[in-house]
C-alpha cells in the first residue's frame, strides 16, 4: 500500500524533499505533444515509469494531465488549431477519451490502476462539491488508485483560455493537503529574463513563495510566452497553503533527490488556513463591495465583519453566498468574501445601521453583509 494518512514535514528546503509523502505533479499539453503536434505517448510511459519508482518509496502521487484537446486533434485528424470554443469543447471531449485511454495502458503497463477525475471551477467553487472531491481523491489513495485529473474542457470555456491546469493543479494540492506540488514545464524553472531572447537569461533556483519577488515575477513580461507566469502565479497559490512548488523540465526523481534543478518555491512556515485559502483562490468574485473609511480600517486591522452602515456602493450582480471583492476607501482590494445579502437588496440596505434591516427589506439574515468568518484578506 503506497497510501501516506499523513503530510510530511512541512518541505523548507530541497533537502527535506527526501522526506515528501504525498505528490501532486502537473504535466502540462507542450510536454505532451511532439514538436509536430502529436499526442508523445512516450511522455506518458516516462511519466508512469517515474510514478511506479516514487510510490515504491511510500510516496502517494497525484497527476494533473493537460492534453485532451491535442489528442483530440489527432483522432479526427485536425490538422489546424481549433478556432472557436464550440470546436475546443468538442475537441477536449473526444480527445479526453483517448488521452485517458494512453494513461491507463501507460500506468497498467507499470502495474497501476489510475482513475479519472474531470472538475471545473464551479465545483472548486461549491463548497460542498470541494469536499466531495476531497473525500473521493482521499479514498483513491487509500485503495491504491493514481488519481489522474483534468478540467472538463468539454463544458467550461474559462478553463480552455487560461492556466494550462496550474491553477487546478495548485488548488487540488491544497485539497489534498500535499507536501510538494511539481509542474513539469518546457524549461528548467523561472529564469530572469525569457531564456529563447536572451543568451544572459539565469535561473533562480529558489524563491519565496509569500514574498513580493513572486508576486513581480507574476506580473512580469520578461518571463517569456510559454506560460511562465501562470506557473509563478499557481505557485503562490500553492505556498499560500503551506505547499513548495518545484517548476522544472527535470525528471521527478531528480527532484526528489533534492537537486539544484528548476526553481523551488518555498512555502511559508505559516500557512493560510483551509477554508480561508478556499475563499480566496477557490472562488470566483461576482461583484464588488466599496467601504467608507472607517469599515475600511476595522477590517484592515481589526478583520471586522462588514456591516450595511460602511457600505458605500455595490458593483456586480451577485446573490446571497457568492464571492465578492471588497474594496477600501482609497479604492484598493483589501479583502473578499461571502455576501449575506443578494446585490439588489444589499443596495437597499447599504449606509444604513443594522436595526434597519428588517424594516427595509421585511426580513433579516444576518446584522451584516459579509462575515467576519467568510472572508479572507488580501
Amino acid at each position: 500500500m503506497t497510501y501516506s494518512d499523513a503530510k510530511g514535514p512541512q518541505i523548507q528546503g530541497r533537502g527535506d524533499l527526501s522526506r515528501v509523502r504525498r505528490l501532486v505533479v502537473k504535466i502540462g499539453s507542450q510536454l505532451l505533444s511532439t514538436a509536430e503536434g502529436a499526442p508523445d505517448f512516450a511522455r506518458i510511459k516516462d511519466l508512469a515509469q517515474q510514478v511506479s519508482t516514487i510510490r515504491e518509496q511510500g510516496i502517494s502521487v497525484l497527476v494533473v494531465t493537460s492534453g485532451a484537446i491535442a489528442f483530440g486533434r489527432q483522432a479526427l485528424g485536425w490538422e489546424e488549431r481549433p478556432r472557436t470554443t464550440k470546436e475546443s469543447q468538442m475537441l477536449a471531449s473526444v480527445g479526453q477519451a483517448h488521452l485517458i485511454q494512453a494513461y491507463r495502458q501507460a500506468f497498467e503497463a507499470e502495474n497501476m490502476i489510475i482513475g479519472q477525475v474531470l472538475l471545473t471551477h464551479r465545483e472548486l467553487a461549491d463548497r460542498t462539491a470541494y469536499i466531495n472531491a476531497h473525500h473521493t481523491l482521499m479514498a483513491m489513495w487509500e485503495h491504491d488508485v493514481v488519481p489522474v485529473l483534468n478540467e472538463n474542457d468539454a463544458v467550461g470555456y474559462e478553463e480552455i483560455c487560461f492556466g494550462d491546469n496550474d491553477q487546478l493543479a495548485a488548488l487540488v494540492a491544497a485539497m489534498v493537503e500535499a507536501d510538494l506540488l511539481t509542474i513539469l514545464t518546457l524549461t528548467d524553472g523561472v529564469f530572469t529574463a525569457d531564456p529563447g531572447l536572451d543568451s544572459g537569461a539565469a535561473r533562480i533556483s529558489e524563491i519565496d513563495g509569500s514574498s513580493s519577488v513572486s508576486m513581480r515575477l507574476e506580473g512580469s513580461s520578461k518571463m517569456g510566452s510559454g506560460g511562465m507566469q501562470s506557473k509563478v502565479s499557481a505557485a503562490r497559490v500553492a505556498c499560500e497553503a503551506g505547499i513548495s512548488v518545484v517548476v522544472t523540465n527535470q525528471s521527478l526523481l531528480t527532484v526528489l533527490n533534492g537537486e539544484d534543478i528548476g526553481t523551488f518555491f518555498r512555502a511559508p512556515l505559516v500557512a493560510l488556513e483551509k477554508r480561508r485559502h478556499w475563499l480566496r483562490h477557490g472562488l470566483k468574485e461576482k461583484g464588488v463591495l466599496h467601504l467608507d473609511a472607517g469599515a475600511s480600517k476595522a477590517l484592515a486591522e481589526k478583520g471586522a465583519s462588514i456591516l450595511p452602515i460602511g457600505v458605500t456602493r455595490v458593483d456586480g450582480e451577485f446573490q446571497r453566498g457568492e464571492v465578492v471583492g471588497i474594496h477600501g476607501a482609497d479604492g484598493q482590494k483589501i479583502a473578499r468574501g461571502l455576501a449575506e445579502y443578494p446585490s439588489i437588496e444589499m443596495r437597499k440596505i447599504l449606509g444604513r445601521h443594522s436595526n434597519e434591516i428588517q424594516s427595509v427589506l421585511g426580513y433579516r439574515y444576518l446584522d451584516v453583509v459579509v462575515h467576519r468568518d467568510d472572508l479572507v484578506l488580501e
